[in-house]
């Protein structure tokens, strides 16, 4: 009998992959669980090791001081093509907290692989964005989480009009 054989059935082939590292940023548990799921339906094109940061401002005081961490393995089949398995992991913190998401980031990105960064938005001149572009190959702005749509588009074109800032 097969080792991939269960009561003499052959069990489908499952493999593991990803195409591209992306790290994205999300305000609050809900726009993280939203980023989750977009992730699940990347997976039919492009698996990817998906890395959700829940910068969340309203945690504090004790809650704000350490990273609440979870690792979801998703699972992709279709047709006779084998399973296709890839990986999420969410990492909430506080405000304080979450500047240190750039150095955990880069220990969790698969070397030899593309980096994205999708950014809800907001502001590109935070030191969160600062850091995080640093370990980035490419910039995915959420345009639909802009504020104020005029700003956040003048922010996206002068910060593209200075010097190539991405790593490779």
């Amino acid at each position: 009998m097969s080792p991939t054989a269960i009561d003499g059935v052959a069990a489908p082939a499952i493999t593991r992959a990803n195409t591209l590292n992306l790290v994205a940023v999300a305000r609050s548990a809900a726009e993280a669980e939203r980023i989750e799921q977009a992730v699940g339906y990347l997976g039919d094109f492009y698996p990817a090791r998906a890395i959700v940061l829940v910068a969340d401002p309203t945690r504090t005081g004790k809650s704000d001081e350490g990273l609440d961490v979870r690792v979801s393995l998703l699972e992709q089949a279709a047709g006779d093509r084998p399973v296709t398995r890839f990986e999420c992991v969410t990492v909430a913190a506080g405000a304080s907290t979450a500047s240190r998401f750039a150095s955990l980031v880069s220990t969790l990105l698969v070397p030899e692989l593309p980096d994205f960064l999708w950014w809800p938005g907001d502001s590109l001149s935070t030191a969160l964005f600062q850091d995080l572009i640093e370990v980035a190959d490419r910039l995915i702005l959420d345009s639909g989480a802009l504020a104020d749509p005029v700003m956040g588009l003048r922010g996206l074109a002068a910060h593209t009009a200075r010097p190539h800032q991405f790593p490779r």
